[in-house]
C-alpha cells in the first residue's frame, strides 16, 4: 500500500530524525507554492513505514517549524494512523499540512497565542499573558475571538483541560 507520490507539494521522510531535512523542505514548498504537505515515518515512494510518536514528538516538529521558517507559520500537525490488513500491521506517521498564509480575520497577536497553545495546549491565560506582554483580559478577548472564529476549544476542565488548536 502506497500513499501517494511525492510531487512538489508533498513531501516524504523516513522518520523525524529528518526533521531538519523535512524543515527545509518546507520552507522550499512555502517559497514557490505557498503550502503543502509533509509526512515523516513514509519512503520516499510513498511506503508507510511507521513512526513510534508521542505528545512530544509533535511538539518538536512544531517547535522546529516555528523556530526555523521566517516569516512564522502555523502548521496543522497530527499523528495520521494507516491500518494495513494484509499483516495486521498499523502505522503511525506525523501528518503536517502547512500554508503561508495567514488565517482570515486572525490578527498577529492571536497568531502568536494560536502558536503558544499549539507548543502548549495546557497554558493558562496568566502563563500567555505573561509570555506575550499583555494583560490578562486582553488574552481572555483574544480567546474569545479565536473561539468564536472556531480556531480554538477548551477540552476538559477548567483546571485540568487543555486546548484544541485548529489551524
Amino acid at each position: 500500500m502506497k500513499i501517494g507520490r511525492e510531487n512538489e507539494k508533498l513531501e516524504f521522510k523516513k522518520t523525524t530524525a529528518e526533521l531538519k531535512e523535512g524543515v527545509i523542505s518546507m520552507a522550499a514548498i512555502l517559497n514557490k507554492h505557498g503550502g503543502g504537505e509533509l509526512y515523516f515515518g513514509v519512503r520516499n515512494d510513498g511506503t508507510p513505514l511507521g513512526q513510534m510518536l508521542s505528545d512530544k514528538t509533535l511538539r518538536d516538529v512544531s517547535q522546529a517549524v516555528s523556530n526555523h521558517i521566517e516569516p512564522k507559520v502555523h502548521p496543522q500537525i497530527s499523528e495520521l494512523v494507516i491500518f494495513y490488513r494484509s499483516d495486521d500491521l498499523s502505522y503511525s506517521e506525523v501528518y503536517s499540512e502547512f500554508s503561508s498564509h495567514n488565517p482570515v480575520g486572525i490578527n498577529e497577536m492571536q497568531q502568536k497565542i494560536m502558536a503558544l497553545l499549539t507548543e502548549n495546549p495546557k497554558l493558562t491565560a496568566q502563563k500567555l499573558s505573561e509570555q506575550l506582554g499583555i494583560t490578562p483580559r486582553q488574552i481572555e478577548t483574544n480567546i474569545k475571538a479565536l473561539k468564536d472564529a472556531g480556531k480554538i476549544e477548551r477540552a476538559g476542565a477548567n483546571r485540568n483541560g487543555y486546548w484544541i488548536v485548529k489551524i
